[in-house]
């Protein structure tokens, strides 16, 4: 779930049988009522989601399903409205391997001194049950 740029609350979840698309709803009134359950296609499918707002723009990142081609890897999409979203980068690409579990956070939100940014941390598995914790950043365009 993430607060969405006008403040209401927007909510995601994937089932194993439709990878393909992200499950959601939208809630104008802080979660007292919800819309009915939509679904938005993704390209390269989605596990595990977790949502973001940041800057005018919207991140959903997990692992790209559990089936088929492309599947384990760890993938992040972008969207203007959080409901359309563009095709999916592949972040990781060790197919010797599957990723793990994905989690983001904004930081730098209570600094005025500096632009606020999206950590994003993933796991990818290495040996046996074995994992390394990735972390990147993702930081607005200021349009300079």
């Amino acid at each position: 779930m993430c607060i969405m740029e006008d403040g209401r609350l927007l909510a995601g979840a994937y089932t194993e049988k439709d990878e393909h698309h992200l499950y959601y709803c939208i809630s104008r009134d802080q979660g007292r009522t919800w819309t009915e359950q939509r679904r938005a296609y993704l390209d390269k499918k989605v596990r595990d989601p977790e949502l973001a707002y940041l800057a005018g723009k919207y991140y959903l990142h997990g692992r790209s399903g559990q089936y088929g081609d492309g599947r384990d890897r760890f993938v992040l999409y972008q969207s203007d409205d959080g409901v359309n979203w563009g095709s999916g980068i592949i972040v990781s690409g060790d197919p010797r391997h599957a990723d793990g579990y994905s989690h983001n956070c904004v930081i730098n939100k209570y600094d005025d001194d500096v632009p606020n940014q999206l950590m994003v941390q993933f796991s990818i598995v290495y040996d046996g049950l074995d994992t390394n914790t990735h972390v990147f950043f993702i930081k607005p365009d200021s349009g300079k």
